[in-house]
């Protein structure tokens, strides 16, 4: 595997992505190879992971993740190699047709359902608009303590 550019500024400018509006991003990389979504970070196997598929990946790590992968080169490239062979594989099940067998769309049409069911429950966990914050609850609270208290029973 050819990792073209593993230094700090690239795992860097990689992670930062995740949180830099894309416009920003632009601006800094616009002189890497003149098109920066489309350059290419490394190849394996004849696939090659471009700076975009490394960022929507890094997009889904958990902070954690991001922090590991910016201070140290190795995991870093152990991370964009396994992205390489993921999308290798990916390419050979598809020449053998393994995208059209029945286990497949059954597997496709699990995840679906979960993402489907899991964005309705989150959708429906929020509060209607209109719905007062946590901090002006709390502050109606404050300011009207006296109400809320019961006299004793003596």
């Amino acid at each position: 595997m050819t990792i073209f550019n593993t230094h700090q500024w690239l795992r860097s400018m990689t992670l930062a992505a995740c949180v830099i509006p894309a416009t920003a991003q632009a601006a800094v990389l616009s002189d890497w190879q003149g098109k920066p979504k489309a350059s290419v970070v490394a190849t394996m196997l004849d696939q090659e992971v471009t700076w975009s598929e490394v960022e929507l990946a890094l997009a889904k790590a958990s902070e954690a993740d991001r922090k590991a992968l910016n201070e140290n080169s190795e995991v870093f490239a152990a991370y964009v190699k396994k992205l390489a062979l993921r999308q290798y594989i990916i390419k050979q099940a598809e020449k053998i047709n393994l995208d059209d067998s029945s286990a497949v769309e059954f597997s496709v049409r699990q995840a679906y359902d979960k993402a489907m069911i899991d964005q309705w429950l989150n959708q429906a966990s929020q509060p209607e608009s209109g719905f007062p914050s946590e901090e002006a609850i709390d502050a109606a609270y404050q300011n009207n303590q006296t109400q809320f208290i019961a006299p004793g029973r003596g």
